[in-house]
């Protein structure tokens, strides 16, 4: 049985670059996500934890670097382009009763099923 780190990725993250008048948000970010894997991004307020999920879910242009789904460049210019891809975010938020119901609250909202936004459909 293959783990989760023998297996190519779904989405990945090269050398990812966001400037902002003054600040480096991101700098040469590098992520990959592979089936199976679970990621939490941690971080001081201004690290780029969010200004890296807004440039995987095309909210905001990146100024360097790449993105491949599924070893495919891309380059979303909106979210409603990255959610045609399969790409959304689910924000932070606690579950308010189960995991299920957290789950079914999370995707309810998406075009796609949880799965799929997950990567568990291909």
């Amino acid at each position: 049985m293959a783990h989760a780190t023998d297996a190519p990725a779904l989405l990945q993250a090269r050398g990812v670059d966001k400037i902002f008048p003054g600040v480096r948000a991101l700098d040469g970010v590098d992520f990959a996500l592979r089936p199976g894997e679970i990621h939490a991004l941690l971080g001081e307020n201004g690290a780029g934890k969010s200004t890296l999920i807004k440039v995987i879910t095309g909210v905001l242009r990146r100024d360097g670097g790449d993105l491949f789904l599924n070893g495919r460049e891309i380059d979303p210019h909106a979210p409603a382009e990255s959610e045609r891809l399969g790409i959304a975010a689910v924000h932070q938020e606690a579950p308010a009763r189960s995991t299920s119901a957290w789950l079914r609250t999370s995707s309810s909202g998406a075009s796609r099923p949880a799965s799929v936004l997950c990567g568990a459909e291909r």
